[in-house]
């Protein structure tokens, strides 16, 4: 037989859980502005225009006249240029 209190028990913890883990996910879904992405790179401002301008650093879009970048998006980017910076560079003939 089984204990209702307990199988409640174990309800609510999920649901404890799972509440964690969506507040977890929105706190990395927090938009950010080009100067707090700027801290967040260590990269000039101007430096993140650019890279807007060459479509080459992490994703952003504009809200208006500001340009916006979702949380997660900026630390995607960031591992993938880690994981790029480690593998070996195409030796280049003399």
């Amino acid at each position: 037989m089984t204990d209702h209190n307990t199988s409640g028990r174990n309800n609510h913890a999920r649901a404890i859980i799972d509440h964690a883990t969506a507040n977890e996910a929105a706190v990395e879904d927090e938009l950010l502005t080009i100067t707090e992405v700027a801290d967040i790179v260590r990269a000039p401002v101007a430096t993140l225009r650019y890279w807007r301008h060459l479509g080459t650093g992490p994703h952003s879009f504009r809200i208006g006249r500001g340009v916006r970048y979702w949380h997660h998006d900026v630390t995607t980017w960031l591992q993938q240029q880690s994981s790029a910076s480690d593998q070996p560079r195409p030796r280049t003939g003399r």
